[in-house]
């Protein structure tokens, strides 16, 4: 079986909400396709970005635990990011 994967950044940490998946690390929201079933081809510039400004909000908002665990998912993707070594 196929693990469905985030279109957005490529987590396998979703959930099912009234026929949707959504993210848990940076809440994307998309409908399953066949196209859903294999990893998606993204562009890990954008996906960087996106949850940055994720982690950013919930790190602003108080939020520091969800935060560390979006920045440690950027670092899975760009172990250089200074923003996210900062505050992993």
């Amino acid at each position: 079986m196929v693990e469905v994967r985030c279109k957005a950044c490529g987590s396998n940490d979703l959930t099912e909400e009234n026929g949707f998946f959504v993210c848990s690390f940076c809440g994307t929201k998309f409908k399953r396709e066949a196209s859903d079933v294999a990893a998606a081809s993204v562009d890990q510039d954008e996906n960087v970005k996106r949850l940055l400004e994720r982690a950013e909000m919930y790190w602003s908002g108080g939020m520091q635990q969800r935060a560390k665990l979006i920045y440690e998912q950027i670092l899975e993707i760009d172990a250089t990011n200074p923003i996210a070594r900062r505050r992993a």
